[in-house]
């Protein structure tokens, strides 16, 4: 089901920092979403992690949420240029698509 990127928004700061929001990456690993900001003007493929601009997006229908803090499960939590090093130290890149829940 996809939602609206204010109503996402809305809900990572409501839920943090506990139980907090998640999202699982389509291999079935766990992603926390810690803090994002709206960008109405930015599009991107809805359930998408994608980079725009140096920033990570989280592509929605109706805009796209910055994501300026995420946190792998098990691992610290760290700013959106953090996630990026580590995507690459895994061999993976953006986009990344993500799936409605674990596997």
């Amino acid at each position: 089901r996809s939602v609206a990127a204010q109503v996402l928004d809305r809900r990572v700061r409501a839920l943090n920092p506990w139980p907090g929001t998640s999202v699982w990456t389509a291999e079935g690993e766990r992603l926390k979403v810690r803090k994002v900001r709206f960008h109405p003007g930015i599009q991107g493929t809805p359930g998408t992690l994608f980079e725009r601009s140096g920033m990570v997006c989280l592509g929605t229908p109706q805009g796209a949420l910055e994501c300026l803090s995420l946190q792998w499960d098990g691992k610290k939590e760290v700013d959106s240029a953090g996630f990026l090093n580590g995507l690459r130290g895994r061999g993976k890149a953006l986009p990344l698509e993500l799936s409605s829940g674990p596997k």
